[in-house]
């Protein structure tokens, strides 16, 4: 049984690093009502070798993410790939706000963000959960998500129904996949990746 309510405060961290051969670990935090995430997750390869691990901020209910989030699935060496971090909400708007956090994560981490219509997780952004038909992700306009640093990542974008971009998605050693029912790429959006 999950618990109703889980909060990670701001500063609190979860740490499942691998200290000097290996690979991260996995961090699910779930919750049947809300989800609040404020700390540090981590999830990183050891310094000498090891890919970064696994972190998922998860809901039946809602999930709320604060600006001071910090999420690293990074690999810590020079050798080793980088972990994901995953969000699955109903239906999500990505807004300036979530498009930043996404950008620095994307840095050190891969983001896959699944948007199904069998949960109700909402990161920040605005959600509509209506939980019936296909589900839809949308960027919102000037919500760009800009990759900075040159390691290897991939942003996954997966929708059961409508993907809208109205934004710009860019960045250096950056794959972008596309997963939808159907897809739309907006005037004035672009991808550079």
């Amino acid at each position: 049984q999950l618990a109703k309510l889980v909060t990670i405060e701001e500063n609190a961290l979860i740490d499942t690093s691998s200290t000097q051969a290996g690979n991260g670990g996995a961090i699910a935090i779930w919750s049947e009502l809300k989800t609040t995430v404020a700390g540090i997750l981590k999830s990183m390869g050891g310094v000498l070798s090891g890919n970064g691990g696994f972190i998922e901020t998860s809901s039946k209910g809602a999930v709320s993410l604060a600006s001071t989030v910090s999420i690293n699935t990074g690999a810590n060496n020079t050798t080793g790939k980088a972990g994901t971090w995953l969000l699955d909400p109903i239906d999500l708007t990505i807004d300036s706000a979530t498009a930043n956090l996404i950008s620095a994560v994307l840095a050190n981490s891969n983001v896959t963000i699944a948007v199904t219509n069998s949960t109700t997780a909402c990161p920040i952004g605005s959600c509509t959960q209506s939980g019936s038909g296909s589900s839809s992700l949308t960027i919102a306009s000037g919500a760009d998500i800009l990759k900075a640093g040159n390691n290897y990542t991939t942003l996954t974008l997966s929708s059961d129904g409508i993907f809208n971009l109205n934004a710009n998605i860019s960045g250096q050693n950056l794959d972008v996949i596309i997963q939808s029912s159907i897809a739309y790429l907006n005037v004035g959006a672009s991808i550079n990746a």
